[in-house]
């Protein structure tokens, strides 16, 4: 799961815009940069958060117990 949360100020539903974009975006660099199956990645946006730091943040979670799913890592170019 990555969770993204924007600051704390702002318009909320452009905030909520905002933070589900930048999930997209770093899934998408995970699954382009290391061997992960992209169906497992799940993406969160938050919006605005209290206790996100000024520019907002980006957590990533691992549920244990939840079975780890690799696709082969593409050549190198």
């Amino acid at each position: 799961m990555i969770a993204v949360s924007t600051g704390r100020t702002g318009d909320s539903v452009k905030e909520l815009a905002l933070s589900e974009a930048r999930g997209f975006v770093v899934r998408k660099y995970l699954v382009e940069n290391f061997p992960l199956d992209d169906t497992r990645l799940k993406t969160l946006g938050l919006g605005k958060s209290a206790t996100a730091s000024e520019g907002g943040s980006i957590e990533i979670l691992v549920y244990a117990g939840a079975p780890a799913v690799a696709r082969k890592a593409p050549a190198p170019k």
